[in-house]
């Protein structure tokens, strides 16, 4: 149902249906079998190569472990998501780089702690998503597919780290909460002390200084708030930076219309980091 404009008093009603509701009773999320890789192919055809060699890649890594069943922990898991018998997108995985010492030094370096009880959550019971490939078509399906995941394979924490300076898959931005880093020591000054890397990125994890999101069950349940309103945030010293932070970072509000009006950008404010930040 669409809401009347403030003001205007018709006697009609509107009401608008997307295709994909049609489509909702027919999705399936299943543990990505052998049978499933020819058709995991077809659907990375119209993919960049790099992204489509990483996504087959983790694939295939994951079909190694298929014979661990899911509560049993395997190190690699791959989900797909399919309509009828084609692949709609294709969902990645992994506790080999969420070790206890990868848990450490996430608490240690963001603020973790204030959205999330560890003591709910244990390591086995957390894992991190190396791959995420959706059809946009069912973007609005993200937090069912989520749900089905973490409740097939016992999850209750799940991560996603991005590379740094590379804007992250829409559903991520929209749905998962972003998680502020933590001042580090500063020395000498303005000097801050760099970043240790992360315990797993020696095995193929994310390095230092990428930007982490987080979704429990909890925040599953209470969807976020979309504040459609523009917020213009004129200049680029330190406090605008500061307000740019604290809006990508709450946890129940997504703010899709952020603008930045500044003379002369700073030099850390690339083109990528706007993309991030979903700014214009």
């Amino acid at each position: 149902f669409v809401n009347l404009l403030p003001g205007v008093s018709l006697y009609q009603s509107l009401y608008l249906i997307h295709r994909s509701a049609f489509l909702s009773d027919h999705m399936r999320v299943l543990r990505l079998e052998k049978s499933n890789l020819p058709a995991v192919e077809a659907f990375t055809e119209g993919m960049a190569l790099t992204d489509s060699q990483a996504l087959l890649d983790a694939a295939r890594t994951a079909l190694l472990s298929a014979d661990i069943d899911l509560r049993d922990n395997p190190p690699e898991t791959c989900f797909a998501i399919t309509i009828g018998t084609t692949v709609v997108g294709v969902i990645a995985l992994s506790r080999r780089l969420n070790s206890p010492e990868d848990a450490t030094w996430i608490r240690a370096n963001y603020h973790v702690d204030d959205l999330v009880n560890f003591e709910r959550h244990r390591v086995r019971n957390q894992a991190l998503i190396t791959q995420w490939q959706l059809d946009p078509i069912y973007s609005p399906f993200t937090r069912r597919i989520l749900l089905d995941i973490m409740r097939m394979c016992g999850k209750t924490l799940l991560y996603f780290q991005s590379p740094r300076d590379v804007c992250p898959p829409k559903n991520i931005l929209e749905e998962f909460i972003a998680l502020k880093p933590r001042r580090r020591m500063q020395e000498g000054g303005v000097l801050r002390s760099e970043m240790k890397d992360r315990p797993s990125a020696a095995n193929g994890g994310m390095g230092r200084d990428c930007p982490m999101f987080c979704m429990t069950k909890h925040f599953l349940s209470d969807p976020k708030n979309i504040i459609a309103k523009r917020i213009v945030v004129v200049g680029g010293s330190a406090h605008a930076y500061a307000l740019l932070d604290t809006l990508c970072s709450v946890p129940h509000l997504t703010f899709p219309n952020v603008y930045v009006v500044m003379e002369r950008p700073h030099w850390r404010l690339s083109l990528q980091t706007h993309k991030l930040l979903g700014l214009r």
